[in-house]
């Protein structure tokens, strides 16, 4: 059962423990959205051989819609091209902005094949009919041309049996099939996809997983990864046996594996949270070289504090089982006060084995911060306060999976920036894309 709301356990005291030390990290904000040209920065960038980062943002763009863009009339989400210059800056460019029927409010990220092209999800838009009249969401394709970039919508969903709401990052393997989720459809609890290309360009779609919510996962929120056996791997916000949130039916949220067997998908619940050693898993997981997994909580872990009483949140890793079950461990539980609580994001490894992320509250304005989590051989991962967010210039409020690269993290905060307000999410600021040099 979710015991989340009970005393802390005692268990986690070696995990908490650690004092957050100072950091002579450099950080530095490259880019701002003033609405316009973007609102609201989410989920992790990729980058090309040249250094430019792409990522997307879930409102803002202000093209009039025929849509019912979510919410009028700010916006319906763009993709952006953030460029180092000669002369040491970056240029912000929009390379495509949503309009409604070829999608609406586009999350989790992006994904970037060997030929340059984009993919992602938009949770609304499209021809399906669903509720709301904001259409049921699509998965699409932007392709570099000559002169610019151009939008291919790769499957409309219909909402039921079809699928509904696609949310996180698609994963994408060597034979260029795409595999996502959908927080609704199926038989209401969402379902697994699988996209694939054809020599005429033409891309067919077939639900490979349907979620039935309850004691097994269910409304996956974040997107899936794929592991070396072909085998996918994501997490649920609900699920763990009829276990409770306060009032609320709903459990503390599942990790699953999904595996093919001679066309058919089986789906394996690898472990479920229960309150103290984490509630809501969040963002992407990541594997290590040796098979282990690696995510975040929103809450649970430290139940002394945050959230109502549920829990700062906290990293975990889970190791593959020789025989039986997955083992997980607790690496790091956060606690009110300047480390940072409620990590949304995910992590990110260096060669080294140290973990990065990024809370989305705590800190010293209460606006995230970024994190190290050290990796010690004694078992023990103390953490680092990378930057603390102001919710000013340096923006704040950030649910961004890190991209590592070169030595340096970068990684978007939906909030803060140059513009005061941006009125379609009601922060200070349409957020920021930030570099870090730790």
């Amino acid at each position: 059962m979710c015991i989340v709301g009970t005393t802390f356990a005692m268990a986690l005291t070696s995990a908490v423990a650690n004092v957050q030390t100072p950091s002579t990290a450099t950080y530095n904000v490259i880019a701002d959205f003033n609405g316009s040209d973007g609102d609201s920065p989410g989920g992790k960038l990729v980058m090309d051989s040249s250094g430019r980062l792409y990522g997307v943002t879930g409102w803002g763009g202000h093209v009039p819609s025929s849509g019912n863009c979510l919410p009028p009339p700010y916006g319906c989400g763009v993709i952006y091209e953030a460029a180092p210059n000669s002369g040491g800056g970056w240029t912000l460019t929009d390379i495509f902005k949503f309009s409604g029927p070829n999608g609406s409010t586009p999350g989790g990220g992006l994904v970037r094949d060997k030929s340059g092209n984009l993919y992602g999800v938009a949770a609304f838009g499209g021809n399906g009919v669903c509720a709301g009249e904001n259409g049921c969401g699509l998965v699409y394709e932007l392709s570099p041309r000559s002169g610019g970039w151009t939008e291919k919508v790769l499957h409309q969903f219909q909402g039921s049996a079809d699928g509904q709401t696609p949310f996180g990052t698609l994963a994408l393997d060597t034979y260029g099939n795409l595999f996502g989720v959908t927080q609704l459809g199926g038989t209401g609890s969402g379902l697994a996809f699988e996209l694939s290309p054809s020599s005429t360009g033409k891309w067919t779609e077939k639900t490979i997983f349907t979620f039935t919510g309850g004691s097994e996962p269910g409304q996956p929120e974040y997107g899936l990864i794929l592991g070396k056996a072909g085998n996918l791997y994501g997490v649920t916000s609900g699920g763990d046996f009829n276990g409770v949130w306060g009032s609320e039916g709903i459990g503390c949220g599942l990790v699953y594996e999904l595996s093919p067997n001679n066309g058919a998908w089986t789906e394996n619940v690898i472990f479920a949270f229960d309150g103290t050693d984490g509630f809501r898993p969040t963002g992407n997981l990541i594997f290590d070289g040796a098979g282990n997994l690696y995510g975040t909580t929103a809450d649970g872990g430290d139940l002394s504090g945050c959230n109502y009483g549920g829990g700062c949140g906290l990293v975990y890793e889970l190791s593959p089982p020789s025989s039986g079950k997955w083992t997980n461990k607790i690496l790091h539980a956060f606690r009110p006060g300047s480390g940072g609580n409620s990590p949304f994001g995910g992590v990110t490894l260096d060669s080294l084995g140290n973990l990065y992320g990024a809370t989305l509250y705590g800190g010293a304005s209460n606006n995230g911060v970024l994190f190290r989590l050290t990796k010690r051989s004694s078992g023990v991962w103390p953490e680092t306060v990378l930057h603390p967010f102001t919710g000013r210039r340096d923006g704040g409020l950030s649910q961004s999976q890190l991209l590592f690269s070169a030595g340096t993290l970068f990684g978007t905060a939906g909030a803060g920036g140059i513009t005061d307000d941006c009125t379609a999410t009601s922060f200070a600021g349409c957020g920021v894309v930030f570099e870090i040099k730790p």
